[in-house]
Order: structure tokens, then sequence, then C-alpha cells
């Protein structure tokens, strides 16, 4: 089934997880499509970080498995549909600390799943608990109630599959360790796993039939490629950007019949376009945040080469009016690409509070 770089893999990960001190650890590797290679590796306390080689990976198209342990010891979890519905060739496999094995893909994206995947956690908080009270209700052992806990995410998955069956959009696998297989047998023939594939099933299929309609005459925002600021004068307005800021000159316009002086200053895969021709008043809410590597000192900075600063942390006014919001790179959700930031020659990470927000909006669908 595995090749024998592939079980080293597993078995590492299995051991990782066994080990008492990662009760709440979770360490994710990513192998190439032959189980040949191991692209690289990340750990995480209760959950990891995608890194940006394993997104390169992904971005090539040419297979990536993300294999990992679940602190949580149960199935695929909407995080991990979320990552494997990202390219079609990725492959998702979690493994509890017994040794069973949950594997996922989704080779063709079907909208409706981010509505579904959106609900997901409620759904296993609801299935829990409906699972719980069949046990009790069937006179299920205690020792096998405690067990089932850890099989909620596994039967929300095999209706998610169910649900969309016979279709190409999902794939769901899995091999269970003996141990827990006993555990599925004594559930199931109480009826208690069939009933919960049922609960589960109805619940997602009333998700993708509610899912709102994709509305592609509307084209979804992605972000901003520039922004352009009038200013008085063009030589002017160089002087006092670059006594605060550090930046490279992307190219100038000299001005013609149709278009004013313009200055280009470069922010790797946007720029600020500066534009002859501001006159006062300044701005008073209208702005724009610029996002800088460290900002511990633009505040001096932007005093000393004329600015009008706020009482706003961190907001001032450049001489011709234009209100300007600096913010901390690691301290927002917006991100440059691993190859723009090594463009930049510039080494940036993010701070847990900005992970998290990511993290967020992920298990939303990115809404």
């Amino acid at each position: 089934m595995f090749t024998e770089f592939e079980e080293s893999h597993l078995s590492a990960i299995k051991e990782f997880a066994r080990n008492a001190a990662n009760r709440r650890w979770e360490n994710l590797r990513c192998l190439d499509a032959a189980g040949t290679r191991m692209h690289d590796m990340s750990c995480g306390l209760g959950g990891v970080v995608i890194t940006d080689t394993m997104k390169s990976v992904m971005r090539a198209g040419e297979g990536a498995r993300f294999w990992h342990n679940h602190p949580s010891q149960d199935s695929l979890s909407h995080h991990d549909w979320i990552c494997a519905g990202s390219c079609p060739d990725v492959e998702i496999l979690a493994t509890n600390e017994r040794g069973s094995i949950f594997v996922g893909r989704i080779p063709a994206w079907d909208d409706r799943l981010r509505h579904v995947l959106k609900e997901f956690p409620r759904l296993s908080g609801d299935l829990a608990l409906h699972l719980d009270t069949l046990a009790k209700e069937a006179g299920l052992d205690f020792d096998n109630i405690y067990a089932l806990g850890s099989f909620t995410g596994h039967v929300q998955n095999l209706a998610l599959a169910e649900c969309l069956a016979p279709s190409d959009v999902l794939a769901y696998g899995y091999c269970l360790v003996q141990q827990d297989q006993a555990v599925v047998d004594a559930c199931s023939r109480l009826g208690i796993i069939a009933s919960g594939i049922g609960y589960a099933r109805s619940a997602i299929q009333g998700l993708l039939a509610g899912a709102p309609a994709p509305t592609a005459s509307n084209p979804r925002l992605v972000g901003v490629n520039h922004v352009a600021l009038e200013v008085g004068d063009i030589e002017a307005a160089l002087h006092f950007y670059g006594a605060v800021f550090s930046f490279e000159l992307r190219g100038r316009h000299a001005g013609d019949a149709e278009q004013p002086p313009m200055a280009f200053l470069d922010m790797g895969d946007q720029f600020i376009a500066l534009i002859a021709g501001r006159e006062p008043p300044e701005d008073v809410n209208r702005h724009f945040g610029l996002v800088v590597d460290d900002r511990s000192q633009v505040m001096a900075l932007a005093e000393a080469a004329g600015a009008k600063i706020l009482d706003r942390p961190f907001n001032f006014v450049d001489p011709w009016g234009n209100l300007v919001e600096v913010v901390a790179y690691r301290d927002v959700q917006f991100s440059k690409t691993a190859e723009v930031l090594r463009g930049m020659g510039l080494d940036l990470d993010k701070s847990d509070e900005a992970r998290d927000e990511l993290r967020r909006k992920l298990a939303r669908g990115g809404s």
C-alpha cells in the first residue's frame, strides 16, 4: 500500500502522535505524489501552518500529499477539506495515535462545498450530541461511548461522501486499526453508526440545497494593484516619501497634453502612483493603509519630513492633504507570496493573531 519511504514518514507521524508530550500538537509533512521525497514539514500547537514551500508545491500542480496526525484523534476536519479543495491533485491523510488512517481528495471543486464546510464545525457538534444520545439510549457500554467521541468526524465524512456520490467531486477513504474497528462494529450492531450517518446526511443535503447560487456575473475583489495619489509637485513628493519610506522607483511619466507628470513607487507586486495636480483641502476620513516591514520609526520620520501628525496612532497627512495610515506587515492578514518577498529582499513573518485571522478566514471559505 505504501512505499518504504512513505511507511517511514507515516511511522514517524504516528510516533509523534503517541508521545504524551505531543498530545495537543500536530505534525504535518508534505510528500510528493510518487512517495519518494518530503518537500517540507511543520509542527504546531492545535494546528499547523502550511509553509511557503508547501504552497509552491501546490501551485506547481504536480501532486502534493499532506500527511499529519490529528490532536482530536478523529478523521479529516473542515480545514483538511478546504486544503484538499485548493488544488485537484492534493491529497490529505490524517492518522490518530492508534494508527487508523483517513484520506480525502476533492478532484473537482463544487462551489456548494464552501457553504457546507463553513457549517462543518457546527454540524460536528450537533452530530456528537446525537451520537452520544443514541449510544446511551441503546445501552452501549461506557468504554465504547467514550471511544465513540473520536469518530464524529469519520461519521460526518462518510455522510458527506454519500451526499456527493457518485460524482467525482469528493473522495473519502479510511483504514481502521483493529481497536478502532471494534468500536465501530459495536456501535454498528446497535444501529448507532447508520443513524449518525443518516442524521449528518440529512443536514448536509439541506446545506447543499440551500447553498447560494454562484454569482459568476459579479467579479470577486481579490486585492489592490495600485493607489494613485495627487500631489502638488512630483519632485517634492518624491523627496517627502523618500524621507519617510524606503522604496525603488518603478518609473516616471514626464507629462503631456493628455496626462500630468507621474512617478511610480514600487511595492513588489503593487505600486503607488504619484500624480501632479493636488491642491488642498486635506483628507479627513478618506485614507489608505500602507504596509511596512517595521513602523517603529515611521512617525518620527514623517514629522521630520513635514507631515501633519494626527492623534490617531500611525496616521499622518502628507503636504498635499493625503491621509496615510501605516500598518505593520506582521499584524495584518494581507500577505505577499514568498517569491515577491524574495524579489524585494525581505524576510517577514506574521504574528500569531494574524495567523489566527487567516485560519478563521480559511475556515469560512474565504468569505
